[in-house]
């Protein structure tokens, strides 16, 4: 499976699941970046890197890290969201 077939729906739940519980965003993290950060390990190997980007180009190389951000931003996303609605349940509480 190619790196986006991981990274897009991951990212997606892991929004989804951090904006709910932000340790369930982790833990989806864990699954989303298993993709991107093979790619990313395998382009920093000295044996194998040299050789990849020989035969898939440095597009390669770009799509692994901005899969790879990608998926850690939604986590920052999703986790701003959980704080901004726990903030505004607290503000309304003590209204």
């Amino acid at each position: 499976m190619g790196i986006w077939s991981w990274a897009l729906p991951g990212a997606v739940l892991t929004y989804a699941l951090a904006r709910r519980l932000p340790l369930l965003g982790l833990l989806a993290v864990l699954l989303a970046t298993r993709a991107p950060i093979s790619a990313v390990v395998d382009l920093l190997d000295p044996a194998v890197g040299p050789a990849m980007l020989r035969e898939a180009g440095r597009g390669y190389g770009a799509q692994a890290y901005a899969a790879l951000t990608m998926v850690l931003v939604s986590l920052g996303a999703g986790t701003a969201a959980w704080w901004r609605e726990r903030q505004e349940a607290r503000r309304r509480s003590t209204s």
